[in-house]
């Protein structure tokens, strides 16, 4: 059992690399290079730390922006195709309102033009007693095409 505590004791001492030995290789210069190791490691993890508050907290961000988000992270395949489906749904609902729009459009665009028609037709139809067309209506509707058609 001695034997087993010794080895452990040796083992702990960690050798440096073959290309990081010297003829020299004493305990101060692998001291130093495990102080130097520590100290990059360090700022490595500062700079992530910086990444991080940089980034918007994830709950400030909605689900319906997600084309406005610009992530540092790269996305994998899966969120890209999530996204992209997304997208082309949102896109086929405001094409899908735009055609609803325009039929309402076209629709009472043809009710009007079927009004107009309708109240005109009265007005030229009428006749007198003895069945001859009234000239003051057709004279009125006359008037009313060249005044309108007239620029201003």
């Amino acid at each position: 059992m001695a034997t087993s505590s010794r080895h452990a004791e040796k083992n702990n001492i960690r050798k440096p690399h073959k290309k990081y030995r010297t003829k020299d290789n004493n305990a101060f210069d692998v001291q130093k290079r495990t102080a130097t190791n520590q100290y990059y490691k360090m700022l490595r993890k500062e700079k992530q730390k910086q990444r991080h508050e940089d980034c918007p907290a994830p709950s400030t961000l909605s689900d319906d922006t997600d084309t406005s988000i610009t992530k540092k992270k790269k996305m994998s395949s899966l969120q890209k195709a999530i996204r992209e489906q997304k997208l082309e749904i949102m896109e086929k609902k405001q094409n899908k309102e735009k055609l609803q729009q325009k039929k309402m459009e076209q629709k009472q665009a043809l009710l009007q033009y079927q009004e107009r028609k309708l109240q005109r037709q009265k007005k030229l139809s009428r006749r007198t007693v003895r069945g001859q067309p009234r000239m003051a209506q057709q004279m009125e509707h006359l008037l009313q095409q060249l005044q309108s058609k007239k620029p201003p």
